[in-house]
């Protein structure tokens, strides 16, 4: 989809539930939640693509807001940005901590390069725990092609009392890799990880 076709799907869903904004105003708010003062400012941008997910700039966007609708509205435009377009909206940069520690906690078991050291285990791992998520910080600033999140997790294991113990928790040591593919925009999670035995 283009910024174009984000701006009608924003317009449209804000059309369905009974507030009018133009067009115009519409996609100005869209640009100043990308991180621009102006849609000029967003047009004149250079390799300015969506990606996965949206960092919303809420600096910009309730300035804009406030002068071209009305105070409060970026909360509005917001939860009709979220509903009208596939992207992952984070308000702020703990909304994105949230989310990459969600995706650890759903993929990080079954990622080919632990397969050696649960093998050791005799066991099935369970659930991944304690989740420390590093490199975010607020406000968050986009920088590089791509932007490096370590983490350090504990993957807790299901031991099998008929076989040989060797150790209950793998510690994980790993990275979330994050595409920057414009000012406020990141790509998809790419999950790499190692983990070592422990008895603790």
């Amino acid at each position: 989809m283009t910024f174009a076709s984000y701006s009608y799907s924003i317009r449209q869903s804000l059309h369905a539930a009974g507030t009018t904004v133009s067009h115009g105003h519409v996609q100005q708010l869209l640009a100043a939640a990308l991180g621009y003062g102006s849609l000029a400012a967003y047009q004149a941008a250079i390799n300015e693509q969506f990606g996965s997910h949206v960092i919303v700039d809420m600096t910009q966007l309730t300035a804009r807001s406030a002068q071209l609708v009305q105070p409060k509205f970026e909360e509005v435009f917001l939860s009709h940005f979220a509903k009208a377009t596939p992207q992952k909206i984070h308000w702020n940069a703990q909304s994105l901590e949230d989310a990459i520690s969600d995706h650890i906690r759903q993929n990080a078991a079954d990622h080919d390069d632990l397969a050696g050291i649960i093998a050791q285990t005799n066991a099935i791992p369970t659930d991944v725990e304690d989740i420390e998520v590093m490199g975010i910080y607020s406000p968050l600033t986009l920088t590089g092609p791509n932007m490096l999140f370590p983490f350090f997790a504990v993957l807790e294991m299901d031991q099998d009392p008929e076989r040989v113990y060797y150790g209950d928790k793998i510690v994980l040591d790993g990275m979330v890799a994050m595409a920057v593919t414009g000012r406020r925009c990141l790509g998809d999670f790419e999950l790499s990880v190692t983990g070592n035995l422990s008895e603790d």
